[in-house]
C-alpha cells in the first residue's frame, strides 16, 4: 500500500488544487490518513483492533476520527487506493489480466513501491503549488513574527520525546505501526512549535501594550 504520508495525500491535494473552494484542505488531508490512525494502537504483531480500511469504516471510524464531512472523501481516496494496490482483481475485471499467474510476482510488491513514489512526488508538487497560492492570498496582510529558534527548539524536544515513546509501544519493531506513529509525532512536534511561537508573540504584544500605556506612546 502507499505510504500514509505523503503519498496518500496526492488525490485529495489534486482535488484541492482543481476546486479550491469545494472542500477544506485540512479536512481532506486528515481524512486521507484517517484509516491508518488505528496503527497508533497496534499490538505487538502489528494487528489493529479492527479493519479500518473498509468502506463501512469510512463512517464508523474515519469520520469520527477526522471530525469533518470532507474527511470522508479523503478517507475514501485512501481506502480506494489501497484496494487498487492490495488486489489485482480489478486488473482481471477491466483488462482480463491475471497478474499473479502471468508474472509470477505478487501485485502488491510492484504497486506498493510504484504508488508510494508517484504519490509522494505528486503530493509534494501539489502541496508546493497550494503553498504558493496561499502566499499570494496573504500578500499584504500582517503575518505573525517568525521565531525559528523557538519553533525548532520546541518541535525538536517534542519530536525526541515522542520518538522515545514510540520505541516503547507494542509493535515498535514493525514498519507500518511505527511509521504511522512517527508521522503523528512529527505533526505534533510541528504543532507544538507553532503554538509556542504564537503564545510567545502574544506575550510580547502584551508587554508592548503595557509599556505603551505607561509611557503614553500608545495614544
Amino acid at each position: 500500500m502507499p505510504l500514509t504520508f505523503p503519498a496518500h495525500l496526492a488525490p485529495v491535494l489534486a482535488l484541492k488544487v482543481w476546486r479550491p473552494r469545494w472542500c477544506d484542505g485540512v479536512a481532506l488531508s486528515t481524512g486521507a490518513v484517517a484509516p491508518d490512525v488505528a496503527y497508533l494502537a497496534a499490538g505487538p504483531d502489528g494487528r489493529t483492533f479492527a479493519d479500518t480500511h473498509t468502506w463501512p469504516a469510512l463512517f464508523w471510524w474515519c469520520l469520527p476520527v477526522a471530525l469533518a464531512y470532507a474527511a470522508v472523501l479523503g478517507a475514501a481516496s485512501h481506502v480506494g487506493w489501497d484496494w487498487l494496490t492490495h488486489t489485482d482483481d480489478w486488473l482481471r475485471v477491466l483488462f482480463g489480466i491475471d497478474w499473479s499467474r502471468v508474472t509470477g510476482v505478487a501485485w502488491w510488491t510492484v504497486s506498493d513501491l510504484t504508488s508510494t513514489v508517484v504519490g509522494s512526488a505528486l503530493a509534494v508538487v501539489l502541496a508546493a503549488r497550494l503553498g504558493r497560492r496561499g502566499e499570494r492570498e496573504t500578500d499584504g496582510l500582517a503575518l505573525p513574527a517568525r521565531r525559528p529558534t523557538l519553533f525548532w527548539g520546541v518541535a525538536g524536544l517534542v519530536a525526541v520525546a515522542g520518538a522515545a515513546c514510540v520505541a516503547a509501544l507494542p509493535g515498535a519493531t514493525l514498519l507500518a505501526p511505527t511509521g504511522v506513529r512517527l508521522i503523528h509525532v512529527a505533526g505534533l512536534a510541528l504543532l507544538a512549535g507553532g503554538l509556542a511561537v504564537k503564545v510567545s508573540s502574544r506575550g510580547r504584544r502584551g508587554v508592548w501594550r503595557r509599556t505603551a500605556e505607561r509611557t503614553g506612546t500608545g495614544r
